[in-house]
């Protein structure tokens, strides 16, 4: 009996002895480097190179999409991927001129060189340019959703900033979505965020902030609107006939059909006043680094570039579980 307790305690020495070997290896394999014994691990670096990673991922996502995209054309016209391209690309490039050769040629200060490979080489920038138009012709057709997010987000103040109110309750979750009337790609998901605005109406709280390099007259007009408390009613006449906007007038035709004061909205609209908010806006996200729309800001957090209405929901579901 005296034997098999040495032995079981023997067994548990080396069993704990392994252990912690086992544990030191390990975190000696996360150690990448050191400074002046100082060690430098595999999770600091990770956290250096994963906005790079996310933007790599990103790139990759691109030409996969526009393969499938083509793919899928090509099969509705009942062709070969190689005849499609032939077809709607290669045949549709721009032709390259002796103009096109000479200014290359300019440019790239060259002495000697060969006109054909020069000719290839142009003919094989246009061909891409060509490829991007006609892939983005054809996802106009087809539903995108890219779910991947980014690893971290900065985040910013926004304290001061000016914005009226889409929907308004005692929610802890502030979203401002940075938008300009006239930004084609703000027009284009005017329908998409208008659907989440009616979705979460009563747990989040929606607030437009306007941003643009140039002051138009639909922004006065939305400030026009908000001064009779119908900021909403134009807000949602401009982004839905965004094409009818060309011709100045429609904004009194838009006032007219939601009842406003016309006398009260022609004096607003030419109220120089009207524009210190907005300027104020102008200079706020400025300087925290916030140039382009449409941009959104989650209780701080800012989702920019070309997805971010991709992922804004699950943003939103995340803010709400927390």
């Amino acid at each position: 009996m005296i034997r098999n307790i040495i032995l079981i305690v023997s067994l548990a020495l080396f069993l704990s002895s392994c252990k912690s070997n086992c544990s030191n290896k390990s975190g000696q394999d996360d150690v990448v480097a050191y400074l002046n014994k100082r060690p430098i691990r595999i999770n600091e670096v990770d956290s250096l190179i994963n906005d790079q990673i996310y933007e790599l991922r990103l790139n990759a996502i691109k030409p996969i999409i526009s393969k499938l995209v083509l793919e899928d054309e090509a099969n509705k016209q009942k062709l070969t991927l190689e005849q499609l391209i032939k077809i709607e690309i290669n045949s549709k490039i721009k032709e390259i001129t002796q103009n096109d050769i000479d200014k290359y040629i300019i440019e790239n200060s060259l002495i000697k060189c060969d006109t054909n490979s020069i000719v290839k080489y142009l003919e094989a920038i246009e061909r891409q340019k060509r490829k991007f138009a006609f892939t983005d012709s054809l996802l106009n057709n087809h539903s995108l959703k890219v779910k991947m997010q980014p690893p971290n987000y900065r985040t910013i103040n926004t304290d001061g900033l000016y914005y009226h109110d889409i929907t308004n309750n005692k929610s802890n979750v502030n979203i401002y979505i940075i938008s300009d009337y006239r930004c084609p790609a703000c027009q284009y998901i005017h329908k998409d965020i208008t659907s989440l605005f009616t979705k979460y109406n009563n747990s989040v709280n929606f607030r437009f902030v306007y941003y643009s390099d140039y002051i138009d007259k639909s922004a006065i007009a939305c400030e026009a609107a908000a001064n009779q408390n119908k900021f909403n009613q134009m807000y949602n006449l401009i982004f839905n006939y965004s094409d009818y906007l060309t011709n100045s007038a429609i904004y009194y035709d838009f006032a007219d059909s939601i009842s406003l004061d016309i006398d009260k909205f022609c004096t607003d609209m030419n109220d120089p006043h009207m524009y210190n908010n907005i300027m104020r806006n102008k200079e706020i996200l400025i300087k925290q680094n916030i140039f382009a729309t449409p941009t959104f800001i989650v209780n701080g957090k800012v989702l920019d570039g070309k997805y971010a209405s991709h992922y804004l929901e699950d943003v939103i579901l995340n803010e709400l579980s927390e």
